[in-house]
C-alpha cells in the first residue's frame, strides 16, 4: 500500500473543501458590505437561482400565467420568484388572483367568463355563505336539521354552541336567555375581525338598549343600513394550553366543480389567545 498517495489525496480533498468554504465566505462578505436592502436582494435574486437549477425551469416548456387586480407585493414577488408571467388578458390567464368584487362579478351570470380546467381562482363563488359569522351558524344549523331529518347522528356538529343573529332573532335569543339565567353569553359583530367589537353579555338589558342602524355617508346622500350581530353562550370550560385559549390553523384545499375533491393539511399552526 502507498501511504503516500493516500496522504497527497486526503490533503487534495481538504484543499478542496477549504476552497469551497472561503468561496461561500467570500460571497456572503460581499452581500453584507452592501446596503441592507441591495443586500436582500441579493440574496433573493441567489435563492430564485437555486430554484430554477432544482426545478428545471429554464428547460421547461410549461408557462403559467398570472393575473391580479390588487396592488400586493406579497402577491407579484410569489408569481415573479416562481418565473410566472404577467398578463392582462380576460382570458389567457392560469391564475387570477383576483379581489372579492371581481369574484362576484366572473360568477355572478353577467359576464360570459367560463373557467377551463387550466384556470384557478383564489374565491370559491358565494364564499362568503362560510367566512361571514351569521350565514356560518344559519348553514351549521340547517346541515344538522337536514341531518337529522334523515336520521343521523349529529354529535359531530357539537362544537356550535347556541348561537343566534341580532336583530332578527332577537325574540328568540331572550327566551334562550331566561333558561339559563346565570349564563355567560359573547356578542360579536358580523363584519370585524381580530377581537375588535366582541362584548360579553349577562344581562339582556345590554342588548335591548343597542341600536342596530347606523348611518352610512356617500358623495350624494346618507344611507341606512342595519348591524348584524352573532351572540352565542359562551363556553366556561374551554380546552386551556398553558392557561390560554388556542386556536388551531389548518388549510383545506377542494375544487368546486365535480368531481369534488379535497386536501386537507394540518399545518400544526396554534394561535393563543
Amino acid at each position: 500500500m502507498d501511504i503516500s498517495n493516500d496522504n497527497s489525496t486526503t490533503k487534495e480533498n481538504t484543499q478542496e473543501v477549504q476552497s469551497k468554504k472561503e468561496s461561500k465566505q467570500s460571497k456572503a462578505n460581499k452581500v453584507r458590505s452592501k446596503s441592507p436592502d441591495v443586500a436582500k436582494e441579493s440574496l433573493k435574486d441567489e435563492r430564485a437561482k437555486k430554484r430554477v437549477e432544482r426545478s428545471g425551469h429554464q428547460n421547461s416548456r410549461v408557462k403559467l400565467y398570472w393575473k391580479t387586480d390588487l396592488n400586493k407585493d406579497v402577491i407579484t414577488q410569489n408569481f415573479t420568484d416562481r418565473f410566472w408571467e404577467e398578463t392582462e388578458d380576460d382570458e389567457g390567464w392560469n391564475f387570477f388572483w383576483a379581489s372579492v368584487n371581481t369574484v362576484r362579478q366572473i360568477f355572478s351570470g353577467k359576464s360570459y367568463v367560463k373557467l377551463t380546467d387550466y384556470q384557478i381562482l383564489n374565491h370559491f363563488p358565494n364564499f362568503y355563505e362560510l367566512t361571514r359569522k351569521d350565514l356560518m351558524a344559519k348553514n351549521i344549523k340547517k346541515y344538522k336539521k337536514q341531518l337529522q331529518k334523515e336520521g343521523k347522528s349529529v354529535d359531530h356538529l357539537d362544537f356550535l354552541p347556541l348561537t343566534y343573529v341580532l336583530p332578527q332573532d332577537m325574540s328568540v335569543f331572550i327566551e334562550e336567555f331566561k333558561k339559563y339565567p346565570n349564563a355567560l353569553w359573547i356578542l360579536k359583530p358580523n363584519n370585524r375581525c381580530q377581537g375588535q367589537g366582541i362584548t360579553l353579555l349577562n344581562k339582556t338589558s345590554k342588548v335591548k338598549k343597542m341600536s342596530f342602524t347606523k348611518k352610512i355617508n356617500t358623495d350624494n346622500q346618507t344611507i341606512n343600513t342595519n348591524d348584524v350581530y352573532v351572540v352565542s353562550k359562551y363556553i366556561e370550560n374551554p380546552f386551556l394550553m398553558g392557561g390560554k385559549k388556542i386556536r388551531p390553523e389548518n388549510l383545506l384545499f377542494s375544487n368546486y366543480f365535480p368531481p369534488f375533491k379535497s386536501l386537507f393539511i394540518s399545518a400544526r399552526i396554534l394561535s393563543f389567545l
